[in-house]
């Protein structure tokens, strides 16, 4: 009978509305929307569009009862039944679909936490709501007004128990588990409507200021002046905070109230951008960690990296925590962020399952490092790291706002972590490969100089040599030695030569090295005064001595001696060394008959091998000429394969005119793109062509040919050539030649 008494009345009805409404919504959107919610996002508004026409009637009718008939006269009676009898009907809806999208929920849900969520609010709705539902259902169908008249008494009040355990069971849930930061809720809900209420509040001022005016306008004719002026001023003023100012006054207000919020999805949506751009890891994480930290104040953060025994700590900022903290990669947290890629909630004083079922070291860890939230840092293809938050320090519980923010600035830094490793490695092999092209190019020039500088000064001789490594350096080597040095010690005057040609197994330094050996050994047995093949045993037994089982040498070696123009050699199984010897056409017309199985010359211990070819040489327009071919092929196995190899040296006259050419198989077996060889043969008519010319010019002459041929090809192997051109006896002839031979 009190004042108060009327208004029960109308906020019993809106309670009941909105009761089921609520559940309708909270079945719908907790914790994640149903899945036909995107697709049909209208179809809610069936049941809450009706709900809140009938909201409004219920309103009027109980305003009519309590206050003023005439306000619901209008109302005829069965409207007043249809909508108690709908309001019931869409109770049951409501509260139908609330258990039909939940159920299906609590088996599908995206992560342990949800389910463990749902299962909670799943009991407490089915113990505290079942026996209500089924209460009302029995209301609808005896046609009864109410669920105590309905029932009996007993059931009435059991369901009457029963029911709070649903609301217990959501409170538990949404506070203790923390399903909604009710906090911030509170204290942003209560800023937000103490801010917009200001502004609303203007506009009920300007529009009450408006009318004032308006009718002050109407009514005093004598003032009408002045109110016109200011009805136009307030008219405008309200137009502009209506269109033009509405977004803008709404946004200051943002940050003026909710500065906090706004500034932290400013900052990380900005350092999300950000992240990538960084190529050091350090600055890196200075960054993010401190921007974290200013933007949200947490008190304490860590960051631990993939590292050798799992996940160690790289970063930290706050309480000062052991450099020596870490998480092996089988512990349970690494494992769920692996495998979930989603933040983690760490609550000490009501843990989660999964925190509950880790190792009492990862929990020490996790407390060492204050973490209440653990951000995963996926990389492409596996984790790179966690950012262990700690608590705020305004002890705010982390919204799904911040979490969904924190997880896209995460992301961008696993990426950039990645990409800054990769730098690093990228940065790393380019100094080492620097380092290696410093050390090759001084390989090179150390092999350079082993190569001969200035070519002995011998009578009666051209000599020329040039090599063309592969890869920078090679295994291919060639020397002229002054054996006989002149009078003043020099050595660029000798009585006689030593020629030398080989070609090292293999490429690249372990081949330069062996080569270089070779030649020292070489150098060295040249002071004996042995014999060439007991000098080439020797060199053989130091090589063997001083390489592995699988390295050998191919090596050609000669001495010329000038005054009796005999060349002395061995062949060490390097490819024959060629003489061509040029004649007349006539000289070489009559002897092709004498020469086909014979010697071209006297042979002393063993004479060379002869290939009895008559070759023409072109471009001679003076003296058309013939060449006759002699292989060098006398004297035994390759060097530093074999502990014990003989050999035996040849000796054989050279004549005037005659040209030495020793080569390795990089110049015969030079390949044109269609991996066809250039060949012996080539090599040698491509010389017969150029007898000639200077010893120096003929070498440029067949390695331009042998480039030619290759027509751009990539170089297999190393190229070597020796010439060495007896020059004709000053004053002789070519008739002369020819009578002194006979």
């Amino acid at each position: 009978n009190g004042p108060v008494l009327p208004f029960m009345g109308i906020y019993s009805d809106l309670a009941f509305i909105a009761f089921f409404l609520s559940m309708l919504l909270f079945g719908i959107y907790f914790p994640e929307p149903v899945r036909l919610e995107s697709r049909y996002p209208w179809a809610k508004w069936i049941l809450i569009a009706p709900s809140l026409m009938f909201a409004g009637l219920d309103v009027m009718i109980d305003l009519g009862r309590n206050f003023n008939f005439q306000i619901s006269s209008w109302i005829p009676p069965w409207l007043d039944t249809l909508d108690h009898r709908t309001e019931s009907a869409i109770a049951v809806i409501c509260i139908s679909l609330f258990f039909i999208t939940l159920f299906p929920k609590y088996f599908t849900a995206s992560t342990r936490d949800a389910k463990r969520r749902l299962g909670i609010l799943v009991w407490g709705a089915e113990i505290g709501l079942t026996p209500m539902f089924i209460g009302v259902v029995i209301a609808q169908i005896r046609s009864h007004g109410s669920l105590q008249e309905a029932v009996p008494s007993w059931y009435f009040w059991t369901c009457i128990v029963l029911f709070i355990f649903f609301p217990l069971s959501m409170a538990y849930v949404i506070i203790v588990q923390r399903a909604m930061d009710v906090r911030i809720l509170l204290r942003q809900g209560t800023q937000y409507a103490l801010a917009r209420g200001t502004l609303n509040a203007g506009r009920v001022v300007l529009l009450t200021l408006l009318g004032v005016t308006l009718y002050q306008l109407v009514n005093h004719p004598q003032h009408s002046d002045t109110a016109l002026t200011w009805a136009v001023v307030l008219t405008l003023l309200f137009l502009a905070m209506q269109l033009g100012g509405k977004k803008r006054l709404s946004a200051w207000i943002d940050r003026k109230f909710f500065r906090e919020v706004y500034s932290t999805e400013q900052v990380l949506s900005e350092l999300s951008e950000q992240a990538g751009r960084f190529t050091e890891t350090r600055p890196l994480l200075e960054t993010i960690t401190r921007r974290i930290a200013d933007t949200l104040h947490v008190s304490q953060i860590g960051v631990l990296l993939q590292c050798a025994g799992g996940y160690c700590l790289e970063q930290s900022i706050g309480a000062p925590v052991d450099r020596g903290v870490s998480l092996p990669p089988t512990s349970l947290a690494i494992r769920k962020l692996r495998s979930e890629k989603i933040p983690l909630t760490v609550y000490y004083n009501n843990p989660d399952g999964w925190l509950m079922l880790a190792s009492d070291n990862e929990q020490e860890v996790l407390k060492r490092l204050s973490a209440e939230v653990l951000l995963p840092l996926p990389g492409r293809k596996d984790l790179v790291g966690v950012i262990a938050l700690g608590p705020k320090r305004s002890e705010a519980p982390y919204s799904r706002s911040d979490l969904a923010l924190l997880r896209s600035v995460a992301t961008q830094t696993g990426l950039a972590i990645e990409n800054s490793r990769l730098f690093s490695t990228l940065a790393a092999e380019a100094v080492v490969r620097e380092r290696a092209n410093r050390e090759m190019e001084i390989a090179r020039e150390v092999q350079r100089r082993l190569f001969p500088q200035v070519s002995p000064s011998v009578r009666g001789v051209e000599i020329a040599g040039h090599c063309r490594p592969a890869l920078g350096i090679g295994g291919d080597y060639y020397d002229f030695i002054a054996l006989d040095r002149a009078s003043d010690g020099t050595a660029q005057t000798s009585s006689r030569l030593g020629i030398a040609i080989g070609d090292v197994s293999g490429k690249g330094i372990s081949a330069a090295l062996l080569m270089a050996s070779l030649r020292a050994s070489l150098r060295g047995q040249t002071l004996t005064g042995f014999d060439l093949a007991h000098l080439v045993r020797n060199v053989n037994l130091l090589l063997y001595d001083s390489s592995d089982s699988n390295r050998y040498a191919t090596f050609f070696y000669a001495h010329y001696d000038p005054a009796t123009r005999q060349l002395t050699y061995v062949n060490a199984g390097h490819n024959a060394p060629i003489i061509l010897r040029p004649k007349t056409v006539a000289v070489a017309q009559s002897a092709s008959a004498d020469l086909v199985g014979h010697a071209p010359c006297r042979r002393e211990v063993e004479g060379p091998a002869v290939i009895s070819v008559v070759q023409t040489a072109p471009n001679q327009s003076s003296a058309n000429r013939a060449c006759e071919i002699l292989r060098l092929e006398e004297g035994g196995p390759v060097v530093g394969l074999l502990a014990e190899a003989s050999y035996q040296q040849c000796v054989l006259t050279m004549e005037p005119g005659d040209i030495l050419i020793g080569y390795t198989d990089g110049i015969s077996e030079a390949m044109n793109p269609e991996d066809e060889e250039w060949g012996e043969d080539r090599m040698i008519a491509k010389a017969a062509t150029c007898v000639h010319l200077s010893a120096r010019e003929i070498v440029g002459c067949l390695l331009d040919a042998a480039d030619k041929f290759a027509s751009g090809a990539p170089q297999h192997d190393d190229m070597t050539l020796v010439l060495m051109k007896i020059r004709p006896m000053d004053g002789a002839s070519a008739a002369e030649w020819s009578s002194t031979k006979r």
